[in-house]
C-alpha cells in the first residue's frame, strides 16, 4: 500500500473549512484540526485525517452538537467537572485544559474531568 503526501497547510485549511461549514467557530475548528493533524504527523493514522469521515457522519446525524458549549457542572477551588454538551471532544478537552490551568495558576493545583462529549482523537 502506498502513501500520498499532501501539504499540511492545504490539508489544515480544507479540514478547518469543513468544521466551519458545520457551524464551529474558527477557533474551535483550528483546535479540532490541530489534534487531527498532530495524529497523522506523529504516525497515529487511526486518529488522523481519516477520522474526518466519522466526524462528518456524526455531525450530519446530529450526534455532535456544533452550537453547544461545555459548561461547569460542579466546581471547587481545585477541581471541576465539565459537561461537554455533546460537542466535539477536542472542544471540551481544550475548555477543560484551560480551566485546569487557571485553577493551577491561582491555587497551585487544578484538575478537571469531562463528561458527555464526543471523540477526543489523540487528545484523550
Amino acid at each position: 500500500m502506498g502513501y500520498t503526501y499532501l501539504p499540511v497547510k492545504q490539508v489544515r485549511t480544507y479540514c478547518e473549512q469543513i468544521f466551519i461549514s458545520h457551524g464551529f467557530s474558527e477557533k474551535e475548528s483550528r483546535g479540532i484540526v490541530d489534534v487531527v493533524l498532530t495524529a497523522d504527523l506523529y504516525g497515529i493514522e487511526s486518529h488522523g485525517v481519516q477520522r474526518m469521515i466519522r466526524y462528518h457522519n456524526s455531525l450530519v446525524r446530529g450526534l455532535v452538537h456544533t452550537d453547544a458549549k461545555p459548561w461547569v457542572l460542579f466546581e471547587t477551588k481545585l477541581s471541576a467537572v465539565l459537561d461537554g454538551n455533546r460537542t466535539m471532544g477536542q472542544v471540551t478537552a481544550r475548555a477543560a485544559m484551560e480551566l485546569a490551568i487557571a485553577k493551577c495558576r491561582e491555587h497551585g493545583f487544578g484538575a478537571v474531568t469531562v463528561r458527555n462529549c464526543n471523540h477526543y482523537g489523540i487528545a484523550g
